[in-house]
């Protein structure tokens, strides 16, 4: 598991982001950290929603509703509250990913070796045996060690992540569990309520694999680079770069709820 005491450093790139994507915003509500620490889980993503506050939920969207369904059955497959309920209880308890975490230590051990080197073969081997062992699609780890792997070796991909790469991707389930979640209300399927409880569970397990927002962003940012590589190897690098970007500025501007409150209340 990640050293909750060691919060790893994130390159300074651009640091600290430009502003370009709107100020953050807050409700006007009196000041509870805890609730704070809950409903900005999702903050990178909450900065790109104009109408998302980082103190306080949505309500359901009566004239956008339809939208959030139709939104939520295409990215997500689905249809129903039962659905949005099995879904975010995967992500808060960080069930719902991965794969990163059996291909990220192989990929840190290749990139010791310079491209092609025979290590990689024998990580390939590993895999596809792991894949047939369990019954699982060809490809689905050897596809995906050899795009991480070329695109840890590109330096334009390599800038936009942490400088020392966690092992494990929690953030990336916990940290949906917020944009997931708003989206799940928003839609009519969950109440608010409904949402607080899912999100009480995900702030829990973030205190207790990071105990920082930067190792909480640093396990994110990898998760969310990792995913992206479905899409074409130039628009990962972009997205990568755009992710990066809204993550600086959480964890450096002074209106940032990361920086306004601690993940661990004793900080």
């Amino acid at each position: 598991m990640q050293n909750a005491s060691a919060a790893p450093a994130l390159r300074p790139i651009g640091f600290p982001a430009d502003r370009s994507d709107g100020p953050f915003r807050w409700s006007g509500l009196p000041f509870d950290a805890n609730r704070i620490r809950m409903l900005s889980l999702s903050a990178p993503y909450s900065l790109q929603e104009p109408d998302d506050l980082h103190d306080d939920l949505p309500g359901v969207d009566t004239d956008g509703g339809e939208l959030y369904r139709a939104t939520l059955k295409e990215w997500w497959g689905v249809e129903s509250s039962a659905d949005c309920h099995d879904t975010l209880s995967r992500l808060s308890e960080a069930r719902m990913s991965g794969d990163y975490d059996v291909i990220a230590p192989l990929a840190e051990r290749a990139l010791e070796f310079p491209a092609g080197h025979e290590i990689e073969n024998a990580h390939l081997d590993f895999l596809a045996d792991l894949e047939r062992a369990n019954g699982l699609r060809p490809e689905r780890f050897t596809l995906r060690y050899r795009q991480w792997t070329a695109a840890l070796r590109d330096p334009g991909f390599r800038r936009h992540l942490p400088e020392f790469l966690p092992l494990e991707d929690f953030g990336w389930d916990l940290m949906r569990t917020g944009s997931f979640g708003r989206a799940s209300v928003q839609s009519g399927y969950l109440t608010a309520a409904e949402l607080g409880a899912y999100l009480h569970t995900a702030l829990g397990n973030a205190q207790r694999l990071a105990g920082h927002w930067r190792t909480f962003a640093s396990s994110f940012l990898v998760g969310r680079a990792f995913a992206n590589l479905d899409s074409a190897f130039g628009d990962a690098r972009e997205q990568a770069a755009h992710v990066a970007s809204r993550v600086r500025r959480c964890l450096a501007d002074p209106d940032s709820p990361w920086v306004r409150v601690p993940l661990l209340p004793e900080e």
